[in-house]
């Protein structure tokens, strides 16, 4: 399959878009990433200048600024969708397709960063990570979508940092801020982040962390009792 026109969804620092590039040369790719900084340093990057078929667009997952019917297939790899948002998310991925439209996927699972949490509920009750969505949710969700041909898979690795501060350096670079309803406001003390390394386990001298992936794919095949519209225009930057 080759695209016209792909959206890559929580496109962060750039680097699956250098990769779709690489393999889509012809194909028009819109880039959608909820931290507006990444979206600057996106705006001002090689590949920003050099290619024309390139937009970068700042906005959420769950309310896509793209007209419907419009992109050939969705890329989200590795975007931290939160489990609750997990429905809304789908739905514009298949409101944003046209058929045959393809829609590949890669979330963070469940026992992604569970060590972590562990440490946190040692010390307080506010929620420091994301709840993500179970394989199997994810595949209902897909269903529900009106998506077709869904295949879920998982896999989970361990993950080992030099010290605490490499994994939250680690999870905040990967555009991963703690979006839960429950945060604690405000900044982490340095004598806090002294008693969160106190309570995490580690292995061998290094802090280890699990990172469950999911990997999804699905298509959306036909839309019942409408006439699939042709691209209607695109926001720029």
């Amino acid at each position: 399959m080759v695209p016209e026109r792909l959206l890559n969804l929580g496109s962060a620092a750039g680097h699956l878009h250098l990769a779709l590039r690489v393999k889509y040369p012809s194909t028009t790719i819109i880039s959608l990433e909820r931290d507006r900084w990444f979206c600057e340093a996106s705006r001002i990057s090689r590949w920003r200048r050099v290619f024309r078929k390139d937009f970068v667009v700042c906005g959420s997952c769950d309310a896509i600024p793209v007209p419907s019917a419009s992109v050939d297939m969705v890329c989200a790899n590795l975007t931290w969708v939160r489990a609750e948002e997990l429905s809304e998310v789908l739905h514009e991925c298949a409101r944003v397709l046209r058929a045959p439209g393809l829609l590949m996927l890669v979330s963070y699972g469940p026992q992604t960063l569970v060590e972590l949490r562990d440490a946190w509920s040692r010390l307080d009750r506010w929620e420091h990570t994301h709840r993500f969505a179970d394989m199997h949710d994810i595949g209902d969700a897909m269903v529900g979508a009106r998506l077709c041909d869904v295949v879920v898979d998982s896999e989970r690795l361990t993950v080992e940092f030099d010290d605490m501060q490499s994994l939250l350096s680690e999870v905040r670079d990967c555009g991963g801020g703690n979006r839960a309803t429950l945060r604690r406001r405000g900044l982490t003390s340095a004598s806090v982040l002294r008693e969160l390394s106190a309570a995490y386990a580690d292995a061998g001298g290094y802090v280890t962390a699990s990172v469950e992936l999911v990997f999804a794919h699905a298509w959306l095949n036909q839309r019942p009792g409408t006439v699939v519209a042709g691209p209607v225009g695109l926001p720029t930057s």
